[in-house]
């Protein structure tokens, strides 16, 4: 086909080079509100086509005829996409690629190829080597082209979209780092916190968190008449002293103040009103100025709540020997604290040697800078077991000497539980895209087999007498195995269905589904079958229409599978234990062999003489699916020609 041929066909697809679709996302948006798009094509019958599809997706479209004029309008503006035909007098579309990409200023520019002579795989090869996001080969239906082009043009909305948010949150992450920067430098002996202007914390140092106790996500939005005792409270002195730092811009004043273990200490505090074009409200800087009598009181309810922590603590020195280990890191590590105290803090690591060294060197780097360290660790307790944990470094300096204090939880279980969801939302997603596979081809079978049968059909009547013997038979052949298709496209339909219907489960009188599937079916009764309901069945919890399909599908496979010559017998009774009902569906029919007892309830499973006996083999894998999804189980007894029991089990509802 030529280039002149029309755009757009029924019988043509496009090539996608989904390969390139990721980092296509990062490339650089046109500089106009609404997109640019660039089209490169000298045949004006695609090219028109394509400036109506693009226009109506929203964007600006520049037309060019020649890969030289598009090289010109690439350096009079920006283009979010560039829509190239591969073969073009002169310069053609992967020539003009290569030159875009040799020039910084586009060499991210998002490039669609189009041809509609040559697809060969070295042309698709060479256009992933350009870092094109797709090969159109046309003709291609307009739809198809529309779609690919709004698909493009949408991610790459999305990406700037959330270039913004990531710039936003980086911009509030940089006020907030000023803060801490101009104020908490140098102060660990201060508890330095922010309050808005109802008293309510907005942030709280780590200076904050060893003088009073409390963690920042403790404190988040919490009152700061927290730390006053009740009396000071009751009195509203918390509310006066921000009042009088309003007033006067700032204000000292010493009090009592509670810690979180509800320990008092006389503290000096200094309250500063902040107005600023983001933020308002106040800083407060509070010092323990107790006598030393209390300072150690507050050492020693400290090393008590380091004891009765769950984390792991260890304190380390600068040679990397622990000094201190309390009880939780005996129990994590699995050495006793006599055994840990002396020991190189990484010989705990679960790192190779080379990696061991490499991390510490990091650590030790960015401690340079900075006084903690929070991420995750590898370690090995001495059993060798490995586990993960949620680590948190801190630098401290006690009489002239370094130290690092390092807290661990253990995060395995909950990677692990991490990894488990993880792996099941995958397979979900595989198995819903499976499943509307299913219904989507099924669905679209169903048009061609009622044509091919009813032609088949027409034949019969209006030609039948002119057909020898053997040209009847193969039509009726024809139109049988359409009916037995058709069957099974149902069948999938049905079981395809099943999952995305939403289940209302209530009392359902099994006797009542039974009675109306037998009234409702001549073969069901005398002299095709005999089924016999012996004793009340009873009423359970499901879904109507649903057990009614359950019931139809044993029923049927019951008279079904019996051999030649023999009148179906079926029984229908039901047990009740405790809150369960077990009812069974009882045959004389061919039976099935024991290895084959749960092959049967999986979908296109037939193992019983499967050309003497018409069936799709969805029957009982339906069966299945809808039991288990109303919360209950379903299985057989049976031996090859000695007849099946069918069971299946749910829960007993109220009478009806």
């Amino acid at each position: 086909m030529n280039k002149s041929s029309s755009l757009f066909s029924a019988d043509r697809t496009s090539t996608g080079l989904g390969a390139s679709v990721n980092a296509s996302l990062t490339r650089r948006p046109a500089a106009t509100t609404r997109p640019n798009v660039l089209v490169v094509d000298d045949n004006p019958e695609k090219t028109l086509a394509l400036q109506s599809i693009i226009t109506e997706l929203d964007c600006e479209v520049v037309v060019v005829t020649s890969a030289e004029a598009g090289l010109r309008e690439l350096l009079r503006q920006d283009f979010s996409l560039a829509l190239l035909d591969v073969q073009m007098p002169g310069m053609d579309g992967f020539e003009m690629a290569n030159l875009i990409r040799s020039r910084p200023a586009h060499d991210q520019l998002t490039i669609v190829f189009m041809s509609a002579i040559d697809q060969s795989d070295e042309r698709l090869e060479k256009a992933y080597t350009l870092g094109a996001i797709d090969f159109i080969s046309l003709p291609a239906r307009r739809p198809i082209i529309k779609g690919k082009l709004s698909a493009i043009l949408g991610l790459q909305k999305e990406t700037r979209r959330l270039e913004t948010v990531v710039d936003e949150k980086a911009r509030r992450l940089d006020e907030t780092e000023e803060r801490f920067r101009l104020l908490l430098d140098n102060a660990e002996d201060v508890g330095i916190f922010f309050v808005d202007t109802a008293g309510r914390v907005m942030d709280w140092s780590r200076g904050a968190e060893c003088c009073l106790g409390w963690t920042a996500s403790e404190m988040n939005s919490r009152f700061y008449g927290l730390l006053f005792i009740p009396g000071d409270v009751a009195e509203h002195v918390p509310e006066k002293k921000l009042s009088e730092a309003r007033a006067r811009h700032s204000v000292t004043f010493e009090h009592w103040f509670l810690r979180k273990d509800g320990s008092r200490f006389w503290g000096r505090a200094y309250v500063v009103e902040l107005r600023g074009k983001t933020s308002a409200g106040f800083a407060v800087m509070l010092r323990d100025i107790s006598a030393a009598r209390v300072a150690e009181q507050e050492l020693q309810i400290k090393a008590e709540v380091l004891e009765s922590m769950s984390e792991s603590v260890c304190v380390v020195d600068e040679g990397f020997r622990i000094v201190y280990a309390n009880p939780a890191a005996e129990r994590a590590f699995g050495y006793p604290v006599a055994e840990l105290v002396g020991m190189d803090k990484r010989a705990l690591n679960d790192y190779s040697p080379e990696e061991n060294v490499a991390r510490i060197e990091m650590l030790l780097a960015h401690f340079v800078e900075h006084r903690s360290w929070t991420g995750e660790w590898h370690n090995r307790r001495k059993d060798g077991s490995r586990f993960v944990t949620h680590t948190h470094l801190s630098q401290l300096e006690f009489r002239g000497t370094k130290y690092f204090v390092c807290v661990q939880e253990d995060i395995t279980e909950r990677k692990d539980a991490q990894a488990a969801l993880q792996r099941s939302a995958e397979l979900q997603e595989v198995v819903g895209e499976l499943e509307a596979f299913t219904y989507s081809v099924s669905h679209d079978l169903r048009a061609p087999l009622r044509t091919v049968k009813g032609f088949a059909e027409t034949v019969i009547q209006d030609y039948g007498d002119a057909l020898q013997g053997s040209g009847i038979q193969y039509l009726e052949r024809i139109r049988n195995a359409a009916d037995r298709l058709e069957r099974l496209v149902e069948d999938i339909l049905t079981f395809s269905r099943l999952p995305r219907e939403k289940l209302t489960l209530l009392p359902v009188d099994v006797a009542h589904v039974v009675g109306s599937i037998l009234e409702e079916t001549p073969s069901f009764r005398p002299p095709q079958a005999c089924i016999r309901i012996s004793g009340p069945l009873p009423v359970v919890l499901g879904h109507g229409p649903s057990l009614r399909q359950v019931f139809f599908n044993l029923l049927g496979n019951a008279v079904k599978f019996v051999p030649k010559g023999r009148t179906p017998v079926v029984n229908v009774r039901a047990e009740i234990t405790g809150g369960e009902a077990t009812i069974w569906v009882e045959d004389n029919g061919i039976g099935v062999r024991p290895e084959d007892h749960t092959r049967i309830f999986r979908v296109f499973e037939r193992v019983a003489h499967p050309d003497g006996y018409p069936g799709t083999g969805v029957g009982l894998a339906i069966v299945r699916r809808t039991v288990e999804r109303l919360g209950g189980s379903v299985g057989v007894e049976s031996t090859l020609g000695g007849g099946s029991k069918f069971w299946i089990k749910l829960q007993i509802g109220r009478p009806v």
